[in-house]
Parts: structure tokens; C-alpha cells; sequence
């Protein structure tokens, strides 16, 4: 086992990127910007209900991945746990905006406490694979081929919903919206051509701006799920959890309480990065 981990640490550190102080804020000024910047187009529709334009275009497949993984972690935990995932499916753009959905998720759980797990898992997930896409856009190499993995990963997964749908029956060929489906496949074929052809510069950067919009989803949706009451409120992971546990008034706590452990899951992958990276 020790000769394992000697492996492990040696393999991590050839690959590792060293920075010196310069480069280490030039990255979080970085970041930073990525996320001011992301943080005001992802919520411009607040202010412009139902208003599609171009800038609601730009964002909308960044608005994708991100709750692409959401879904993607409840539907792996509710399996995880003794469940199921009973359908899948993908909104349209219009409805998009309007519901701030893009994919809907139905899953079957074993037991009440699985529910909680799976019900939990959607933003807990974005966290995870945010952390851990920074953590490895630091790593010589790796990102190319994370990139590349991502961009599989997205088309098999569009291709089965949507071969799902239509294999149910011709018939269903209405649920399957062209636009989000269209965006899936050329982001997908991006991350791919990116990570095959593109130069590891642009794919450290690619993979750091999904790392943080996926790390920091949940405080993209904090308007809407803390300051704004929509009819879809009871939808919501927080509103589930809450509901689960019997206390429905701490939805918003709830979330609240996601957003806290986001911006510390940031800070210590932040700390614990750039700590390896000192020369």
C-alpha cells in the first residue's frame, strides 16, 4: 500500500503545474472575473423575462453542462443508493428560460433516507465535479483528455435519451426539442475537438470556467431560489429535501446552506491547488 501511495504522490507531482506568486493571482483574478461575468448573464433574464437573445444564446450551453451534471448526480445517486431513473428528459429553450430547467429528471428511490441522498445529490454533484475539474486543469495533460471525456460523455447520453424517446414510440418525437438537443451535440463536439485539437492553454482555461460555473451553480440559481417565488418552487432540490425532513420552511436554509458549502469547497480546492503548485 505505501509503495502505492510513493506512486500516487510521485505521478501527481511530475504532473503538476508550478506556479510562481504572479501566476497564482493572475489565475484567481481570473476566476473571479469568469465568475462576475457569468453570474450576470446567467441571471439576466430576471430582469428580461422570456427575452432571447444573443447573450441569452452565449450562455445557454454553459447554462447546459451545469445542469447536465446536476441531473447526472441525482440520477447516479438514486442508482447508487437501491433506486432507479424512471425518465428523462430535455426542455426547450423557451421553456428554458421561463423555468430555468433544461433537462427534468424523474427517479425512483429504495427508501425515504435514499430519497434525501438523491434529492441532495443534484447540487452537492455540481460541487463535487467543479472541485475536482479545478483540481485537474492544474494537472499537465489531463485536461486535454478530461475535456475530451466530457465531450463523449455528453453525446452518448443525448443520444440515448433521445434514442429513448423515439424507441418508446415515433409518436414522441414531439418531446425531443431540436435546439437543446442541437446544443448538447455541438457542445459536446466541441469538448472533443478541443481536447484533441486545441492547445493546452485554451483547454486549461475551458476546463477552470466549467469548474467554477459547475462548483458555484448553486449560488448562479440563488436569486431564483431564495429571492423569487415561482410556481415551480416546490420542484426544487431544497423545497424537496425540506419537504422529505418535514419541515418545509427551511427550503431556503437549505439552500443557503449549499451556497456555504460551495464557497468553502471552492476556497479549500483553491488553497489545496495552489499549495501543490508553490515552488
Amino acid at each position: 500500500m505505501s509503495e502505492i501511495n510513493d506512486i500516487l504522490k510521485e505521478t501527481l507531482a511530475s504532473t503538476s503545474i508550478k506556479f510562481d506568486k504572479k501566476e497564482k493571482i493572475k489565475a484567481i483574478i481570473t476566476l473571479i472575473i469568469m465568475f462576475t461575468v457569468t453570474f450576470i448573464l446567467w441571471n439576466k433574464e430576471i430582469l428580461e423575462p422570456v427575452h432571447l437573445d444573443f447573450l441569452s444564446i452565449l450562455i445557454y450551453p454553459i447554462k447546459i453542462f451545469a445542469i447536465f451534471l446536476h441531473y447526472l448526480s441525482h440520477g447516479i445517486v438514486a442508482i447508487i443508493t437501491g433506486g432507479h431513473v424512471v425518465r428523462l428528459r430535455f426542455f426547450s429553450m423557451y421553456e428554458s428560460l421561463t423555468s430555468s430547467c433544461h433537462f427534468g429528471c424523474v427517479f425512483s428511490t429504495y427508501n425515504w433516507f435514499s430519497h434525501i441522498l438523491a434529492a441532495s445529490a443534484g447540487y452537492l454533484g455540481n460541487i463535487f465535479f467543479g472541485c475536482l475539474m479545478l483540481y485537474i486543469s492544474i494537472r499537465k495533460n489531463w485536461d486535454k483528455t478530461v475535456n475530451t471525456i466530457i465531450g463523449i460523455i455528453m453525446l452518448l447520453i443525448t443520444l440515448f435519451i433521445a434514442s429513448s424517446i423515439l424507441n418508446a414510440s415515433i409518436k414522441n418525437l414531439h418531446n425531443i426539442d431540436i435546439v437543446t438537443t442541437s446544443f448538447m451535440i455541438l457542445f459536446g463536439s466541441f469538448m472533443i475537438l478541443s481536447g484533441t485539437k486545441f492547445s493546452d492553454k485554451i483547454n486549461t482555461f475551458i476546463l477552470r470556467y466549467l469548474g467554477i460555473v459547475s462548483c458555484l451553480y448553486v449560488f448562479f440559481e440563488m436569486p431564483k431560489n431564495i429571492f423569487i417565488t415561482t410556481p415551480n418552487d416546490g420542484y426544487q432540490c431544497n423545497a424537496q429535501v425540506a419537504g422529505l425532513l418535514g419541515m418545509p420552511f427551511l427550503s431556503k436554509t437549505i439552500c443557503i446552506i449549499w451556497l456555504l458549502l460551495s464557497i468553502l469547497a471552492l476556497y479549500f480546492t483553491l488553497k489545496i491547488t495552489f499549495k501543490t503548485e508553490e515552488k
